[in-house]
């Protein structure tokens, strides 16, 4: 599925509005909420900017438009949370990746895992 993302801004000092397709995958059902390093920010070439509450796309004629930033309490947990083994994820597959984790997953927030390279 392509979903189509509108960010209204200025460029060039005129009211401009950006168009960015994504390919995006739906699953019906999924019962878990994770997240693994899908960047747009790189691909559009996007600078945040936490203090001037500002986000410009370089890819796009240096847009820039005003953004509102909202933090949540306990936002970052930082946990270490190990693969049982490696393997080898090809790009637009799906795989199951078990893992290794003492405690409980908050069900409240969305999980991004990275990897740590050697």
């Amino acid at each position: 599925m392509v979903l189509s993302l509108f960010i209204r801004g200025r460029a060039k000092g005129l009211p401009a509005t950006v168009k960015i397709n994504l390919k995006v995958n739906i699953i019906d059902s999924l019962w878990v909420r994770i997240l693994i390093r899908v960047d747009i920010l790189a691909l559009e070439q996007c600078d945040i900017s936490f203090k001037y509450y500002i986000l410009t796309l370089y890819s796009c004629e240096s847009l820039v438009t005003n953004i509102n930033i909202i933090t949540r309490k306990d936002l970052k947990l930082s946990k270490v949370i190990l693969s049982r083994y490696t393997t080898t994820i090809l790009p637009g597959s799906i795989s199951v990746i078990p893992i290794s984790y003492k405690g409980v997953l908050p069900l409240d927030r969305d999980i991004l895992f990275e990897l740590l390279r050697p």
